[in-house]
């Protein structure tokens, strides 16, 4: 076996004209233009819309000017090259919208790493220079394939299946073994994993030579190509032997042999999970620490979290109207037992309700009163607050309000006195690069927006717990 591991990642990107993005309390959204997405062929641009243009999942390898940004990745080449990178084809990828890649040598793991850093940032501030925006989030768009950082490694030899030698076969079972660990590492973000879907693009047999397809360049180069080394010689120490070949078509398999394939994660908190129970092959040696692992993974689990408490806007889709688009029956059986359900089985029939307006005069209208002096629509037994603790509940309310309005106004000034002032001066080399100083202050000028929103929100809020005290 050899001694030298030889990697060669190939990190994929989006380069964008624009996006926007909103997270604050009243909502949020996200907005991609480029002139090369398929769905731009309506949109009125600068200078004209040129009409040429890859479709969805029809970027792979076009000429200009269906490929619009052949010339600006040929600047990030010659500054890749200048920087003692050492690049052997850039070309677009396969989804719409600026999907790229740039490839580089293969070489040390080390190496590797440090140039994989290197063309990210060199990525990303040409394309800046270029009044434009690259991202190597997973998946940015919806719809077209994801960017990934398939890693290859050419370190052994052999005349076995494939051309593979059997020390090469336990490699590779050690990275089978551990895949849902290593997912933790080579898929680091929550967005990682709206891209490990089944049908994305998987590649036709191309040289001897060992690939994992499920890194994506949200990873850190130097860690990612660490935990994927120590999981393959773990497979050599271990004799871990990966199986049969799977020759089939895996997406056209039966159930029973579909269950039996190995999967990666479909979640970063389930590879978080996975890396808490198998970390053994990654601690071997003190490669990675205990302490580091946990580190780690708490403070991806924050990340989780933040996602999970936030409202996506598909779920308005999928749930806001979901009552009123549904259709209730009442069945009735034997036994005069009733039934509510949205399945129509037989004998039940479909519930009709009256138009609102039967029920008041106006949504504004305040609730008919029982003999008892509460709501008509209060059940019996429902417990009934006096008007007193109600009101120093609501007194309560209002004072946690007038609070955070009185913070959230604070600093609306702060923000706006920060732009007033920023927006007044250029700093530092601003005076050579304009680009630089509007960016500054838009940044500055998003601060202010957010702000205001939240003083508007909580108005709002204050506005209405005020209405409902009277």
């Amino acid at each position: 076996m050899g001694d030298t591991a030889y990697f060669g990642p190939e990190p994929e990107f989006f380069v964008f004209d624009s996006i926007t993005w909103g997270t604050d309390m009243s909502g949020c959204f996200v907005k991609i233009k480029s002139e090369e997405a398929a769905w731009a062929s309506a949109e009125e641009f600068e200078g004209g819309n040129t009409g040429h243009r890859p479709g969805v999942k029809g970027g792979y390898f076009p000429v200009p000017p269906v490929d619009s940004a052949q010339d600006l990745r040929s600047a990030m080449v010659l500054l890749l090259e200048e920087l003692g990178v050492p690049v052997e084809v850039h070309h677009h990828e396969v989804a719409t919208a600026g999907q790229m890649e740039i490839g580089t040598k293969f070489s040390t793991l080390t190496q590797r790493a440090d140039w994989t850093q290197i063309l990210k940032y060199v990525v990303q501030n040409v394309a800046h220079s270029y009044g434009k925006t690259a991202t190597f989030m997973p998946k940015p768009i919806v719809g077209d394939n994801g960017s990934g950082m398939h890693t290859a490694r050419n370190l052994f030899a052999g005349d076995g299946y494939a051309g593979l030698s059997e020390t090469a076969l336990y490699y590779i079972g050690g990275i089978i073994k551990h895949a849902k660990a290593l997912n933790a590492i080579t898929n680091p973000g929550t967005n990682s994993y709206k891209r490990l879907v089944p049908h994305y693009e998987a590649p036709h047999p191309k040289g001897r030579r060992i690939e994992a397809r499920f890194p994506d360049p949200l990873a850190n180069p130097y860690l990612c190509f660490s935990a994927l080394l120590m999981a393959g010689l773990d497979g050599i120490q271990n004799k871990i032997h990966p199986g049969d070949a799977a020759d089939k078509n895996l997406y056209d398999l039966p159930p029973e042999e579909d269950k039996l394939i190995p999967t990666v994660c479909a979640s970063l908190d389930e590879a978080l999970a996975a890396l808490d129970a198998d970390r053994d092959f990654l601690t071997r040696g003190g490669v990675f620490s205990n302490e580091w692992i946990d580190s780690y993974i708490e403070l991806k689990m924050q990340e989780v979290n933040l996602t999970r408490m936030t409202t996506h806007p598909v779920e308005f889709a999928m749930y806001y109207s979901l009552l009123a688009q549904a259709e209730v029956y009442k069945y009735i059986d034997a036994n005069g037992n009733v039934t509510f359900t949205n399945v129509p089985i037989k004998g039940a029939k479909p519930m009709h309700l009256a138009p609102l307006s039967t029920y008041g005069t106006s949504s504004k209208s305040k609730p008919a009163s029982s003999a008892g002096g509460k709501p008509a629509s209060t059940p019996d037994g429902y417990p009934n607050v006096d008007n007193g603790t109600q009101n120093k509940r609501d007194q309560g309310r209002r004072k946690i309000l007038e609070s955070e309005l009185a913070n959230e106004q604070k600093a609306l000034a702060d923000a706006q006195k920060a732009y007033t002032d920023g927006a007044a001066t250029r700093n530092g080399d601003e005076t050579r690069n304009y680009q630089k100083y509007l960016d500054r202050v838009q940044k500055l000028k998003d601060a202010v927006t957010e702000r205001q929103k939240n003083v508007d929100a909580l108005r709002r809020e204050l506005g209405q717990a005020t209405s409902s005290a009277q």
